[in-house]
């Protein structure tokens, strides 16, 4: 063989190896950004730079299921833009108020906000009004760029007013420039007909009039003469003043080249599936984003939640992980982070996080294949949640559960807490005691029941918990796993899994209590226990 023929041979392979080399370089920096989407629920698709770029972004929830649905509407508007008839638009999705960096703001073409808005000393302002955030609005605006609001987001003080008034054209005002409690605008929840009140605007492109049940929100405060302003729709049922007391939907053209367009439509969840309020609501972002509405408007159809979720995130389940807002410690957060990543591990799940356990009763639940609470006990929980999780474990939804840990007071205080909720005791059958919340040891854990699912692949591992821990609670339960600790090999169950109606339960002392200190067994446990409590029959 002579040496030209080698140098050939070697190139050729040089080269192979640099293909296979920069494509696993490829697949690992694109499973880091899938990750990392996953774990904060932000959705983006950033890749054409010409496109209009739309920043949707979702307040906390505060209503009941089927009303003020802000994370999936911003879900459903992206996954119906993502699937219509126009092309040229780039989306991104934003939970929690605002966006961990908000540099993705500086070019954005619009601006969404769907979340509560204040109503004097009750729920609290758009995400947007604070003093560092309202900055931020000031420099994007400025610019030029578009801004949309809907529903509750419409409500300001008289002071954010004025900056929405100036960026978006109208509010819903409730307040005195002295800071007296007023009623300017009104609320009304009716069915009524809904007409074009400017049908040449290219918002109204392919919109015929309409009937709909909805809170409509009317009599809102508008710059007198604005001649930047022209309203979209009206509902001259409400018997708002004259003139634009009727108008629950409003574009704006501003002098800074910008777009805005607001509606105080979308109480009701259900509403997107009316083709022409889904219709004129998607126009009026698109053209608010500086886009042109087709001649038609804006054609897709409605998608089911799951439908949503699989486009989105490419996953067939969700589950709802609700932690503790008051849980400072880093350790806490980590336990968090490490049950999601888990229970993501699989590829069907998708986690949704929550800090308020009234979430409960104000998402819907159905959307959902296993509930992790993972608190340090349930203060604050009403009793519309606490009916709300029994029905759901009923019908056959699952539940993963870290135990709450109490010393000796705090246990008597949560029984009496309960005491009204007679399912509390066999949905949580196990409680954990300790003097020593503070005090940990490290502890071996064995597997007790290796057939189960929710043990499939586990091997022992250590975890430290609290010092003279016991566990109460005299319902059955099935343990799966054993802390063993000193010389003596001392046994104290730490797991159990047991029905609740059609629902499967997984509960545990691993929890935000114990210093995790093998987190990849942590991880395949919590997996384990999502896919084994989510199939139950007929969920």
């Amino acid at each position: 063989m002579n040496s030209t023929y080698l140098k050939r041979i070697c190139e050729r392979l040089r080269r192979h190896y640099l293909v296979l080399w920069l494509l696993m370089l490829l697949s690992a920096g694109c499973n880091q950004i899938q990750n990392k989407l996953n774990s904060n629920n932000n959705i983006t698709n950033t890749n054409d730079n010409t496109a209009k770029k739309i920043v949707l972004i979702a307040g906390e929830k505060s209503h009941p299921p089927g009303t003020h649905e802000y994370i999936k509407t911003v879900r459903l508007i992206k996954t119906m833009l993502d699937h219509s008839n126009i092309s040229g638009l780039r989306t991104e999705v934003y939970l929690h108020g605002w966006p961990p960096n908000e540099k993705t703001l500086n070019d954005a073409d619009l601006i969404f906000f769907l979340a509560d808005g204040r109503d004097g000393e009750l729920f609290e302002d758009v995400p947007f009004m604070t003093p560092e955030r309202m900055k931020v609005m000031e420099r994007q605006m400025s610019r030029g760029c578009g801004f949309a609001l809907l529903h509750f987001a419409t409500f300001a003080s008289y002071a954010h007013g004025q900056k929405v008034l100036e960026w978006g054209g109208g509010y819903y005002d409730w307040e005195e420039p002295t800071g007296a409690y007023r009623k300017y605008s009104e609320i009304k929840t009716l069915e009524a007909d809904v007409h074009l009140a400017s049908p040449a605007h290219p918002v109204s492109r392919g919109v015929m009039p309409f009937r709909v049940e909805e809170e409509f929100y009317y009599n809102m405060r508008f710059r007198e003469n604005d001649t930047r302003l022209t309203p979209i729709l009206e509902v001259p049922a409400l018997g708002g003043r004259a003139g634009l007391g009727n108008v629950v939907a409003w574009a704006v053209e501003r002098s800074d080249g910008g777009r805005a367009f607001s509606a105080t439509l979308n109480h009701f969840y259900s509403n997107w599936e009316n083709t022409n309020y889904r219709k004129v609501l998607l126009n009026g972002l698109v053209w608010a984003a500086g886009a042109e509405v087709p001649p038609t408007g804006i054609e897709t159809r409605f998608f089911s939640d799951q439908e949503v979720t699989e486009h989105l995130y490419q996953k067939t389940k969700k589950a709802l992980q609700i932690t503790d807002e008051n849980a400072a410690s880093s350790q806490y957060q980590i336990f968090s982070e490490l049950i999601a990543a888990g229970i993501e591990e699989d590829s069907q799940f998708l986690v949704d996080m929550s800090a308020n356990v009234n979430d409960l009763a104000q998402y819907d639940l159905r959307d959902y294949k296993v509930i992790i609470l993972n608190r340090k006990d349930l203060n604050g929980m009403n009793s519309d949640s606490q009916k709300a999780l029994e029905s759901y474990l009923q019908q056959g939804g699952g539940l993963i559960a870290t135990t709450f840990l109490l010393d000796s007071a705090a246990s008597i205080a949560n029984a009496e807490r309960f005491k009204g909720w007679p399912a509390y005791t066999s949905i949580f059958r196990k409680e954990s005691r300790t003097r020593k919340l503070n005090e940990q040891k490290k502890n071996q854990v064995q597997v007790s029941v290796a057939q189960h699912a929710v043990t499939s692949g586990l091997s022992n591992f250590d975890v430290a918990v609290p010092v003279g821990f016991c566990v109460v609670g005299t319902e059955p339960a099935v343990p799966l796993l054993l802390a063993v600790s000193g010389s003596a090999g001392k046994q104290q169950p730490l797991a159990w899994v047991y029905n609740f109606g059609r629902g499967r339960i997984f509960l545990t002392t691993i929890g935000h209590n114990a210093a995790v200190e093998e987190p990849a067994q942590v991880k395949r446990l919590w997996k384990n226990a999502a896919i084994w409590a989510s199939r139950a029959e007929g969920f």
